[in-house]
């Protein structure tokens, strides 16, 4: 059994136990060398899931030591949208009901989350049952387990050093606000910070169905080099836009590492050349908060035109743009690994 607990290249996979779909998960491994899923103990994997983590691909990871911490997050947060009551507001209810119906009725294992602090803030949580005994999931009321589920999500994530990945477009979306702003709810207010997404131009699942994991694996380790070039370079875009404090100064380190970038795309793309992908149709998206300010925006379009011209991914001003307290941001740049993925499978 191999271990790669501790490499870099590791992401942290949300919010359900077992990942939904295969071909999506073979997609994943082509950019990540190992993916964690939080998975309580003693969890029982179907044979493919447990070949992967036999193999340290698939990392289970059990929630109950962040579930406290989580929990405590989430109570004070949610209080915003509760205003001392269970349900949710109207005015929050109606928003999710609109944007993320899928999210409404989650259900959480007993081990993600802290009962007592759930039923302190009055809300019920409900044993599922099923035929012959009592289940250990738990319901409660609408939207409130897929909310929490990001807060559990965000303080291992935070604490194990590992971005989140999520096969959920939507619940990557919601993330957005629940962690990074003081609204759930976009407002059309005076807004200070934005978002900066990265499309990676990748496969879409369905074009990974004649390959098997072996396929996948064997690929893996006979391109690690090339992988983990590609990964450092898209690494290296993103956690600029943290670290230097001005956007020209962005502009200009993507400028000087043109080549390198290029060169690293360019190997990205022959790689999976070898595994029979020649068309990409679906884009990996890279989602974080850019704190550089509205300056931002003015030079967004040299940046868009720049990553074009390399030919490797597109950047854009994400539509959601964000309202951050001065206490957020430190949090976010405290935690420079803290960044939302999902594959968008669509044609563009």
């Amino acid at each position: 059994m191999k271990d790669n607990s501790n490499n870099f290249g590791i992401a942290l996979y949300y919010p359900f136990i077992n990942i939904q779909d295969i071909e999506w998960l073979k997609c994943a491994l082509l950019y990540w060398d190992a993916i964690r899923c939080i998975a309580p103990e003693r969890h029982h994997f179907n044979d493919e899931i447990k070949y992967l983590s036999d193999e340290g691909i698939i990392i289970p990871t059990n929630p109950k030591p962040y579930s406290i911490d989580a929990s405590v997050a989430f109570a004070k947060k949610i209080k915003k949208y509760c205003h001392n009551q269970p349900e949710l507001d109207k005015k929050v209810r109606s928003y999710l009901d609109e944007r993320f119906p899928e999210l409404k009725d989650v259900t959480i294992h007993r081990d993600k989350f802290c009962e007592e602090i759930f039923r302190e803030m009055g809300h019920k949580i409900v044993l599922g049952c099923f035929e012959g005994g009592v289940s250990k999931f738990y319901h409660a009321q609408p939207y409130i387990t897929a909310l929490y589920l990001m807060f559990l999500a965000s303080e291992m994530s935070t604490k194990i050093h590992a971005p989140m990945l999520t096969d959920i477009p939507g619940l990557s979306e919601l993330g957005q606000y629940i962690l990074w702003s003081d609204d759930i709810i976009p407002t059309e207010k005076h807004q200070d910070n934005i978002l900066i997404q990265l499309d990676i131009d990748f496969p879409a699942p369905e074009q990974l169905m004649n390959l098997s994991f072996d396929d996948i694996l064997r690929f893996c380790q006979q391109r690690n080099d090339e992988r983990k070039r590609f990964r450092n370079a898209v690494e290296g875009i993103r956690s600029k836009t943290q670290e230097l404090g001005d956007p020209n100064a962005l502009f200009d380190y993507l400028n000087e590492q043109k080549k390198e970038i290029q060169q690293s795309s360019n190997d990205h793309r022959k790689t999976l050349n070898d595994i029979g992908i020649k068309n990409f149709t679906s884009s990996l998206n890279i989602v974080w908060p850019c704190l550089l300010g509205v300056a931002v925006g003015g030079i967004a379009g040299g940046l868009a035109g720049l990553l074009s011209a390399i030919g490797m991914v597109s950047i854009s001003i994400a539509k959601n743009q964000l309202t951050v307290s001065q206490e957020l941001q430190k949090e976010i740049k405290n935690c420079p690994w803290h960044y939302l993925i999902n594959l968008e499978q669509e044609l563009r």
